[in-house]
């Protein structure tokens, strides 16, 4: 197993991405906090990658609060006494529009959930890493992060961060045995991309419309499982050699 004995702590984990990522870890041997507003669900994601024979402990916590991010690093270290891997994967969509209509309500929550949020639990978790002189951090980005017309100006600006972040945190830390890698996924069959093109989640008509322009050139949609085995790829020894990096995984979509 890749992640035999490992600690990892994952937001977001109570569907989608997260909940892919947990599960996966779980059959690679990691130990897990697995951190969600969605107690209910995250329970049960809990309950099955125990199944695996792993310590699994499910906490809900509110990524927009810095209070529950110290609180789920501070939960793993009195659980296990230490964090190996760290996966920032919390999140959700904006409302797709541009600097001229985004509300001032929209910009500050996706800014906060999307980048302050991964920074605030890197910044808590690293505490730690540097003690013990090893650490793993993965974000979770998006093609957004990498490109600029597939999302709104707030989730592009924030996922653009995040890639910064990963980048900075790898340099600053890689003499420390830490590393910090990104992932970059464009269309995912999730709640998150189904809510949106269902229309759960509100957007602004004419502004997704024109983010979506492209959408016809691309090859396919992924699945959550073909994410979460690069999330265990970067987070085993088998990536020992790569830090800082964005990995786009996305079919090909982005090269047209």
């Amino acid at each position: 197993m890749k992640l035999s004995d490992q600690v990892a702590i994952i937001t977001g984990a109570a569907s989608g991405l997260g909940e892919a990522i947990a599960m996966a870890f779980a059959r690679e041997g990691a130990n897990m906090i697995i951190a969600d507003i969605q107690e209910e669900k995250l329970n049960n994601v809990a309950k099955r990658a125990s199944g695996y024979g792993r310590i699994i402990v499910p906490l809900k916590a509110n990524m927009l609060a810095k209070e529950e991010i110290k609180k789920m690093v501070e939960t793993a270290i009195k659980k296990f006494n230490k964090i190996d891997i760290l996966v920032n994967n919390a999140g959700s969509p904006d409302d797709y529009t541009a600097v001229a209509e985004m509300s001032d309500q929209m910009w500050d929550r996706t800014l906060k959930l999307l980048l302050y949020a991964p920074f605030y639990a890197s910044k808590e978790a690293m505490r730690y890493m540097l003690k013990a002189k090893k650490g793993n951090i993965i974000n979770i980005s998006s093609l957004a992060g990498v490109t600029s017309g597939r999302a709104g100006v707030a989730y592009t600006c924030a996922k653009h961060g995040l890639v910064g972040l990963t980048k900075n945190t790898a340099f600053m830390y890689a003499d420390d045995g830490i590393r910090c890698n990104a992932i970059c996924p464009g269309a995912v069959n999730t709640p998150l991309v189904e809510n949106v093109y269902n229309g759960t989640t509100p957007v602004s008509k004419i502004a997704f419309e024109k983010c979506i322009s492209g959408a016809s050139n691309m090859p396919r949609v992924g699945e959550p499982e073909e994410i979460s085995s690069i999330a265990v790829f970067l987070a085993s020894s088998d990536s020992s050699f790569i830090n800082g990096s964005t990995i786009v995984a996305d079919a090909g979509w982005s090269s047209y």
